[in-house]
């Protein structure tokens, strides 16, 4: 199926996939022919768990356990086959050995085209099959825990860039010091990745994403109002009683004259 984006996969396109992943001489590079064959990869790694992504709930926790219940369910359940335990040696050797492939083919794509390992020499771009089909990614932009904005971008060096244009320079100097990490090497600020986009969700998923930031700032504004009103009112009470210490000192004062 010709489809751009996380989805579900299902029936002959899951096993025929499934088929090509858990044999030796697959290849992440070489099947990402395409922008369909790399979303149809990045689905797998999403249902798997392997993948974290927000618009997409994962259909197993990722684990070697995991994994090998998913492909027992694929290849090797049948009637009076309900466990691992069910088959036989041969069998049992035939469910590692696709588990293992599976495994490790699974930990290529995360390794190569998610993993934004974008430190100086340990860069991996080069590897990268979602660059070169340009596959952009949303990025959020930190200042120490706090979310401060989003970029699109294709990698890491091309977020910092976008951010050092049009994030850095709205926020306030002094809360850039103030937060950021003092040995960060973009300058105060962290890019992270939050998921990759597609041309027909682009914009609608990096307004999801700036909303979401939004909305953590609203409600952590909410909670500093609240402490606010909380401390004004602490603040008046004590005032109240500085004032009647001294109306009661000043009426003792002048009874004693």
């Amino acid at each position: 199926m010709k489809v751009n984006g996380v989805r579900n996969l299902e029936g002959k396109e899951l096993k025929v996939l499934l088929k090509k992943m858990t044999k030796k001489k697959f290849s992440v590079l070489s099947y990402c022919k395409t922008s369909y064959d790399w979303w149809r990869l990045y689905s797998l790694c999403c249902m798997t768990g392997a993948v974290k992504d927000p618009r997409f709930e994962p259909t197993m926790q990722y684990s070697d356990w995991g994994l090998r219940g998913f492909i027992f369910n694929q290849f090797f359940k049948e009637d009076g086959i309900y466990s691992y335990r069910d088959l036989s040696r041969g069998r049992r050797q035939s469910l590692a050995y696709k588990t293992n492939r599976l495994g490790e083919n699974i930990s290529t794509f995360r390794s190569n085209e998610i993993q934004d390992y974008s430190y100086g020499w340990r860069s991996m771009s080069g590897n990268s099959r979602r660059v070169e089909l340009g596959i952009q990614r949303i990025y959020t932009v930190k200042c120490g825990y706090k979310p401060i904005g989003a970029v699109i971008a294709n990698d890491h060096e091309h977020a910092v860039q976008i951010a050092d244009m049009i994030v850095k320079p709205l926020i306030p100097k002094s809360f850039l010091q103030e937060n950021g990490h003092p040995r960060s090497s973009t300058g105060n600020i962290e890019i992270v990745r939050r998921c990759e986009v597609w041309d027909e969700r682009m914009m609608e998923d990096y307004v999801e994403e700036t909303t979401r930031i939004t909305g953590l700032i609203s409600e952590e504004n909410s909670k500093h109002s609240n402490v606010i009103e909380t401390t004004q009112k602490k603040i008046d009470d004590n005032q109240i009683i500085i004032d009647c210490l001294r109306s009661n000192l000043m009426v003792t004062l002048d009874g004693n004259n």
